[in-house]
């Protein structure tokens, strides 16, 4: 899930609206990892909140971004555009995610 500034505009929310958002993927059955990626409202990096159901260490994926936390919630902040920090961190958990093929 993407939160741009201009959703905390339209709605004058703020950032710390957006705490329980992450949970709201996790109630799905299929659904084993939640990511929400939130575009400040003043200038600074873009915030990115990790939780799982315990099949993925989202502090082990997010420690490759310098960011960190417990294995079923963590986080790290990302510098650029929402689009790129989306494209980055979402290229990454697919290939984290992906199937691994068995050794012939």
């Amino acid at each position: 899930m993407i939160v741009r500034k201009k959703d905390f505009d339209d709605t004058q929310a703020n950032v710390g609206d957006t705490e329980n958002l992450i949970n709201i993927p996790l109630q799905v059955r299929t659904v084993e990892v939640s990511l929400v990626l939130v575009e400040p409202r003043e200038p600074g990096p873009i915030r990115v909140s990790l939780r799982s159901k315990g099949h993925l260490d989202v502090a082990r994926f997010a420690e490759q971004f310098g960011g960190g936390g417990h294995a079923r919630a963590s986080g790290l902040k990302l510098d650029g555009s929402i689009q790129e920090a989306h494209d980055l961190v979402v290229s990454a958990m697919k290939k984290q995610m992906a199937p691994v093929s068995p050794s012939p």
